[in-house]
């Protein structure tokens, strides 16, 4: 801009000494001559080309602030939404005494049959055998390495905590290994678990909780 506005006014110097001739008195000064520059016509040319020359510097300014500014990260919240716990209720034990079990079938294929076997022989795959999983003891088969995560809760596989499992393995077992989103459909989890509990010699009591849904 500095450079601009001192062409600009070497360019009005000329044009005023230019017009004033050798019998005229010309301008004695730098401020005399930019005086009398933008009294005229070249004062507005060089007006207009130190302006201009402000505005490129200008928009050249904002374009590499906008070039080299960090995108924002997203919220962590809102990178994955997870759906929520839900607590055993009558009502989910009622849908599992009442289950589609050929669905709970089909659906246990589509989601756990890449990682998991359902037979007696099927041994460890990606995940542990869910032969005879209703009702055995969490992170209790010995052929498989589970996490320290899925160690650490304990106890066995309830109908409940199977619901609880399959809507949200991280609210059971935080930190666990087991890269699955969720089933968020609670007939649908109540169908698979119905179908996991036929797979054993001898299959675990239905709830008690046998009314109609």
């Amino acid at each position: 801009m500095v450079q601009a506005s001192s062409g600009a006014f070497r360019a009005c110097g000329a044009a005023v000494n230019g017009l004033v001739g050798p019998d005229i008195p010309g301008p004695t000064s730098g401020t005399d001559i930019w005086g009398r520059c933008m009294a005229g016509p070249a004062g507005n040319k060089a007006f207009a080309a130190t302006l201009l020359a402000g505005l490129v510097v200008m928009v050249a300014g904002l374009t590499v602030e906008l070039l080299v500014r960090p995108a924002m990260p997203l919220k962590p919240d809102a990178a994955v939404a997870r759906p929520a716990s839900a607590a055993a209720s009558p009502g989910l034990l009622s849908l599992i005494a009442h289950a589609d079990v050929a669905q709970g079938q089909m659906l246990a294929g589509q989601q756990c049959g890449a990682c998991h076997s359902f037979t007696p022989e099927g041994g460890a795959v990606v995940g542990p055998d869910l032969y005879g999983v209703v009702g055995a003891r969490v992170a209790g088969a010995s052929d498989y390495p589970y996490s320290v995560a899925l160690r650490k809760v304990g106890g066995r596989w309830t109908y409940e905590r199977l619901d609880r499992w399959l809507l949200d393995p991280q609210a059971v077992a935080p930190g666990t290994l087991m890269s699955y989103p969720g089933m968020a459909g609670i007939r649908s989890r109540a169908d698979v678990i119905a179908y996991l509990r036929t797979l054993a010699d001898h299959p675990a009591p239905l709830p008690a909780s046998t009314a109609k849904p």
